[in-house]
């Protein structure tokens, strides 16, 4: 049987909401790298709660929670880095960067 692994879940919808952020970021036209920013502590909720359901649907007495510590570092790798890259088009097509030339 194959155990659950607790950050795995997580992961997979913290990558499609940053991705979904940044498409209408793109689209809508506003900062979605802001807007990241600000909600980051929602990883920790969704986070939490994964835990908590593990907890409470596990069949097993004393249940022992194995974190996906993998999958919770390149979740956050990727928010951060697309956020940084998103941001710094952002800076590019703005023409601020001419300001420090």
């Amino acid at each position: 049987m194959r155990r659950w692994r607790v950050g795995t879940i997580s992961m997979g919808i913290l990558l499609i909401a940053t991705g979904i952020i940044l498409m209408l970021s793109e689209i809508q036209g506003f900062n979605g790298a802001r807007f990241i920013l600000r909600w980051w502590p929602a990883l920790l909720i969704i986070l939490g709660i994964e835990i908590l359901t593990y907890v409470v649907f596990s069949k097993e007495e004393q249940p022992k929670i194995k974190y996906d510590g993998l999958s919770i570092f390149l979740a956050l790798f990727i928010i951060l880095i697309s956020t940084a890259v998103y941001g710094f088009n952002t800076f590019l097509e703005s023409g601020l960067w001419q300001n420090f030339m």
